[in-house]
């Protein structure tokens, strides 16, 4: 395919879709100015990528690829952030608000933890637990989108898990020894 046929076709194909990418990007994010940060980021990777374009898929389906991707590396790339993107949802429980101050503090400190080990994961370990614990996509869809069974996705989501666990209990020793 010609590449000034393709830069066009994407350049229109961004701004039909403009609004569900940046929907993508918020879901990741939950920011919305980070959001659209992480979408002009992704259109300009995808200029300077065109010639990668192989067409084996839609050209919006790469570009809603090359999104998440953005999105992926910004959350990743954060030190701190105010809110703990687990705190709903992990392990299928709902975290109560907490009056103590300290259960407060705790859990906060867990949630630092668990930022900052996530940024170790590979994209596309870091992708499986975006798309289930901050979009709250169900395992069919994770399944139908990597083209994968059901049970597979429930595996991948759960060794994905089991990564970041690993993490965890890696940073904690890790700081317990440090401390000793």
């Amino acid at each position: 395919m010609d590449i000034e046929h393709l830069r066009g076709e994407l350049a229109e194909t961004f701004l039909q879709d403009r609004e569900r990418l940046r929907a993508v990007a918020l879901r990741i994010l939950r920011d919305p100015t980070e959001a659209e940060d992480a979408v002009q980021d992704a259109f300009a990777s995808a200029c300077r990528s065109l010639g990668s374009f192989r067409g084996q898929a839609r050209l919006s389906t790469w570009l809603h690829r090359i999104v998440s991707n953005a999105a992926l590396m910004r959350l990743r790339s954060r030190r701190r952030r105010p809110e703990c993107p687990f705190e709903e949802g992990w392990e299928g429980r709902e975290v109560a608000e907490s009056p103590n101050p300290y259960e407060e503090l705790a859990r906060r400190q867990l949630c630092a933890q668990m930022l900052e080990v996530a940024s170790e994961l590979d994209a596309d370990t870091l992708e499986l637990l975006a798309a289930r614990y901050f979009r709250d996509e169900p395992l069919g869809g994770i399944a139908r989108r990597h083209r994968i069974s059901a049970s597979a996705a429930k595996t991948r989501v759960h060794r994905a898990r089991a990564s970041l666990r690993a993490l965890m209990e890696r940073s904690r020793l890790g700081a317990e020894l440090q401390s000793a």
